[in-house]
């Protein structure tokens, strides 16, 4: 069975499905390479085409991806830090009121870098 990619796409096609409505730009490959590639996207690699050949290489994260990443862990350090909970947690915990300050300072450094990166987005 002849198997074609696309780039514009992102997909897969062959003949005995999509008959004569494959892209214009699909390369076509080998049923071996067809197996590898599908293998590759299931761990997580993406597919690309370079020198008119198709490969799977390593996603590499956009810078969207990585900053809506960190928002959402400082999202979460927030939470566990809000100032309602903060003077039960120090009664809790027996923190110091030195420590209870530099949680405090972490938590507004915190929220000081989610105000600059959900600005940036």
């Amino acid at each position: 069975m002849k198997m074609f990619y696309t780039e514009q796409n992102r997909g897969f096609y062959s003949r005995e499905i999509h008959g004569e409505n494959i892209p214009a730009d699909a390369i076509e490959i080998s049923e071996k390479l067809y197996s590898k590639l599908l293998e590759a996207q299931a761990n997580g690699q993406v597919l690309a085409v370079k020198n008119g050949k198709v490969i799977a290489i390593d996603h590499v994260s956009t810078q969207g991806e990585i900053a809506a990443a960190r928002i959402a862990e400082l999202r979460a350090s927030l939470a566990n830090s809000d100032f309602k909970v903060l003077p039960d947690y120090q009664a809790r915990s027996g923190k110091t009121d030195a420590e209870m300050a530099e949680i405090l300072n972490h938590r507004k450094i915190w929220y000081q870098e989610l105000q600059e990166l959900s600005t940036q987005n």
